[in-house]
């Protein structure tokens, strides 16, 4: 678990680097991937906050941010007072490994570059599983394993003074199979598999809103590249993953 401070300071990486990312995951998750329906979404491992914002201005449902560290509650409170929506947020802590909502009580779970960070991933699958109402969706977003390669062009393009954290978050993420072995351990099937891309239309939707995008994003250097995970529980489906 992150400290205090570098809690803080992967918050002024994100504000620095990554902001326009938000808005683009934001809307591929609202708009292309569930139904709109939704009533209630837990963001598992909000962080600082920016995808639960984006969630909480652009839909109706009730938006649990939760997070295992007080910390990164803190500073996603502190964001979210600007939310125009901020009625829809509930903050809470929770650990993925033991939720405390009850079973099939959930439309939808979202995490962003939060499941390398838990320490019994299969677990947690199980869990995010367990609350899901059937028809509703689980979407995971992380990196693959960073190659030496990347990592070098990384150190070039990133302010030496968040390197230490990011290398440990790449170092830590799973590769696809990897996932995929522990969804099946976890009992879960009704699943796919995609690379975090963007079509033209997903820029357009949200033009507006991305802002900035950093200058070291546009060199021809290798970069991290993530993936993204859409799991589905069917009707009928039992809390196991069945």
């Amino acid at each position: 678990m992150l400290t205090h401070d570098e809690c803080y300071l992967y918050n002024d990486f994100v504000k620095e680097n990554q902001l326009y990312i938000y808005p683009l995951i934001g809307n591929k998750i609202l708009n292309h991937t569930l139904s709109g329906s939704e009533e209630t979404i837990v963001d598992m491992g909000t962080g600082p906050g920016y995808l639960t914002h984006y969630l909480c201005e652009n839909s109706n449902a009730t938006i649990y941010a939760t997070d295992i560290n007080e910390t990164m509650l803190e500073i996603a409170q502190n964001q979210i007072n600007t939310c125009l929506n901020k009625k829809n947020v509930i903050f809470e802590i929770q650990d993925v490994h033991s939720l405390t909502y009850a079973n099939e009580s959930i439309d939808a779970l979202v995490s962003y570059s939060c499941l390398h960070h838990w320490i019994e991933p299969v677990k947690g699958l199980k869990e995010c599983y367990r609350v899901l109402k059937p028809g509703g969706k689980i979407i995971i977003i992380d990196t693959h394993p960073i190659s030496l390669l990347s990592l070098n062009s990384l150190r070039k393009q990133i302010d030496s003074k968040y390197i230490n954290i990011l290398e440990e978050a790449f170092l830590e993420s799973y590769t696809e199979k990897h996932v995929g072995d522990m969804l099946a351990h976890a009992g879960i099937s009704n699943y796919s598999f995609h690379p975090l891309e963007f079509s033209v239309e997903e820029f357009m939707e949200v033009i507006d809103e991305i802002g900035d995008i950093p200058t070291s994003m546009d060199k021809n250097e290798p970069k991290p590249q993530s993936w993204y995970l859409v799991i589905e529980k069917k009707n009928g489906g039992n809390p196991n993953g069945s």
